[in-house]
């Protein structure tokens, strides 16, 4: 097959995220503000944005009859009729192909969270993630979406980063990172600290970014990336779409578990 290398680029997920940026380009990267345009007593957060699923959550876009089931995300769905034909408002399956695709040696990319619930994971053979969870529904790549998402998301940072004197950094379609730099600042008739300023634009972000793309985040906040990173994680334990501000670190570093 003379197109075979074309054609594997072209639907293949690892491509799509190790070229990502290079796709982005540089005119998408945000510059550091001048520290000069910043407050003297402004205090510096990092926030850390990953999205919940990403890959199954922009899917399930197209298919919004799946919210709520088992889903996951890989080559393997093409298989269903019921998809191939166009007809979003069915969820029936045929029992043939069913059985077909449950011996399929096809990698799932992700899967939702009513998914882990069975045990299923990301990177596990679709014929396990069907003997644990036998109505796992499996989705196609939405390339175009997640370019879509990945760079409305990217905007709504930039806004903010231009607005607190910050910067983002964009490391994949899914995860971002944006510093800000935040004083004591007058919400409604509360007067809110730094800390509690942080927290607050944190859960403006996580509510921006859903409205934009119908994808829940999880965020982490502290004053460097790897405690903001870890702070995701916690977010993600407790079943993501949340913020998470760390005050305390050693507390934090205390109850971690080596993996």
């Amino acid at each position: 097959d003379t197109y075979f290398l074309e054609s594997y680029f072209a639907t293949s997920r690892l491509s799509f995220i190790g070229s990502f940026k290079q796709r982005l380009g540089k005119n998408n990267v945000n510059e550091p503000r001048a520290a000069a345009a910043r407050s003297a007593d402004a205090e510096r957060f990092v926030f850390h944005i990953d999205m919940d699923c990403f890959f199954a959550a922009i899917a399930l876009r197209n298919f919004p009859q799946f919210r709520g089931k088992p889903v996951a995300v890989g080559h393997s769905w093409c298989g269903y009729p019921a998809i191939v034909k166009g007809n979003i408002g069915t969820s029936s399956f045929s029992d043939a192909d069913s059985g077909r695709k449950s011996k399929s040696n096809a990698e799932l990319s992700t899967c939702n969270y009513e998914a882990r619930k069975y045990g299923v994971k990301k990177g596990m053979w679709l014929a396990r993630a069907r003997e644990l969870c036998p109505e796992l529904v499996v989705l196609p790549y939405d390339y175009d979406g997640y370019e879509d998402a990945a760079k409305k998301t990217a905007g709504i940072l930039e806004t903010y980063a231009a607005k607190y004197s910050g910067t983002v950094e964009q490391r994949s379609c899914d995860e971002s990172y944006i510093e800000l730099y935040l004083v004591r600042t007058g919400i409604g008739n509360r007067i809110l600290e730094p800390n509690d300023f942080a927290h607050h634009l944190g859960e403006n972000i996580r509510k921006e970014i859903f409205s934009a793309i119908q994808c829940t985040v999880s965020i982490g906040i502290a004053d460097n990336k790897l405690l903001s990173k870890l702070g995701t994680n916690k977010v993600k334990d407790g079943g993501g779409n949340g913020v998470h501000l760390i005050v305390n670190k050693a507390a934090l570093l205390n109850d971690l578990e080596l993996k």
